[in-house]
């Protein structure tokens, strides 16, 4: 049977007039075609007009949008507004709660490609949260993937950054070999680097990936001493960001908005889905009364084709016996579903998982999307589709990352930038 329709009353939906949408759309693209051709003829007054076409866009995009109240409904298929299709499920990449102190919170959908954000108001934070789960995009059911701007260059690293950048320009003077002012050189580069470099960020309910430049550094939800908000106060508009204070000392600080940092997501939605996720880590954590599951989980040093032989038995019952009895599938979904398991254990409970007899393999895949650390991603995955060389794959890169991870001297805390 479907699932009864979510409904949620007194929703309100805003959105730009379809006149302001298309405005803002000419604007971009007639900056653009400046831009390129300013650099093309190295012409001063065609680059000059990109930018202000460019400003005016974005006054654009900071025009209040009209507001409509009315009843929100989540099917199988679609979320509607009154009797209208408004978003189909399949194209929601995110979708993310912006907590407002001075009002009703606002729930932001964020579709894949280049689709304009659905932003819909509800009454209580109760309600947003609600309408998120509905949709299937709550911390505890997927990873939220966001792209910020690059992390290496927050204040006040980036300072220094771009003051060497334009003594290094009057220095060089490539300006001159290029037929444009300076001023107009740096802000171009300054556009380019913003525009080109970025971080990525996956929150997951195991932890916090950053990837930068193809750098990656996972963050176990359960380091994260505390998170907090900063804001620099050397600009008009200040740099803004979250420092994420790890149990070791080190201070993690990943900026978000700002005067040269462009970014479709706000301070509070970000702090907000790390605290969701953080919530619910510790909703599914669960003491130590596994221990013996989980020795028989561990590899021990066995081979990968050993493990995996020995964990089909531990999930089918084969290896059921007077001294060995047999696993209850509820505990091996447990140790799958509690983030504060190692990565390698959590991989075992998939394989035991997808030996037993008739399991959900739906439920094999939504564990697999909460899931941001992309080895057992892929294990979980591959795992649930029986694609049995992937898996070995995944579950030889996890062993021998623990290993690493066991022998490594625990590091000194790094500066707070």
């Amino acid at each position: 049977m479907r699932p009864e329709p979510a409904v949620f009353t007194n929703a309100v939906r805003r959105r730009r007039s379809p006149l302001l949408l298309t405005t803002s759309v000419l604007l971009f693209a007639t900056a653009l075609l400046c831009l390129a051709l300013g650099l093309l003829t190295r012409q001063a007054n065609p680059l000059f007009a990109s930018m202000i076409l460019g400003a005016l866009f974005a006054l654009s995009l900071r025009l209040p949008r009209s507001e409509i109240t009315g009843t929100a409904t989540v099917d199988a298929r679609w979320l509607r507004f009154e009797d209208e299709r408004l978003v189909e499920l399949t194209e929601i990449q995110i979708a993310l709660m912006n907590p407002r102190p001075e009002g009703p919170p606002h729930v932001r959908l964020y579709r894949r490609g280049f689709r304009p954000v659905v932003e819909l108001q509800l009454p209580s934070e109760a309600e947003g949260t609600r309408l998120i789960e509905a949709l299937g995009h709550h911390a505890s059911q997927s990873v939220a993937v966001m792209r910020l701007p690059f992390r290496h260059l927050a204040h006040p690293r980036g300072i220094f950054f771009w003051v060497a950048f334009v003594l290094a320009v009057f220095w060089l003077e490539p300006p001159r070999y290029l037929g444009m002012p300076t001023t107009l050189f740096v802000i171009l580069v300054a556009l380019v680097v913003q525009a080109a470099i970025h971080t990525t960020l996956h929150v997951g309910l195991d932890g916090l990936l950053l990837t930068s430049l193809g750098i990656r550094r996972l963050i176990p939800i359960g380091d994260l001493a505390a998170i907090s908000s900063y804001e620099s106060m050397l600009q008009k508009n200040p740099e803004r960001g979250l420092d994420l204070l790890l149990t070791s000392g080190e201070k993690v600080r990943i900026p978000i908005e700002g005067n040269l940092l462009w970014s479709s997501y706000t301070v509070e939605i970000v702090e907000r889905r790390i605290l969701d996720a953080m919530e619910a880590h510790r909703a599914r954590a669960s003491s130590d009364d596994l221990r013996g599951l989980l020795d028989r989980l561990a590899p021990t040093g066995k081979s990968t084709q050993t493990w995996l032989t020995s964990l089909r038995a531990l999930g089918s019952g084969a290896s059921a016996g007077l001294r060995e009895p047999a696993v209850p599938q509820d505990l091996l979904w447990q140790v799958l579903e509690t983030p504060s398991r190692p990565a390698t254990l959590r991989a075992a409970a998939t394989v035991a998982l997808s030996a037993v007899e008739g399991v959900e393999r739906s439920r094999l895949r939504i564990a697999a999307r909460s899931v941001a650390e992309p080895r057992l991603r892929s294990a979980i995955e591959a795992a649930a589709d029986a694609r049995e060389s992937d898996l070995e794959a995944a579950l030889d890169a996890l062993a021998t990352d623990e290993d690493a991870r066991g022998r490594a001297r625990p590091r000194a805390a790094r500066p707070p930038w």
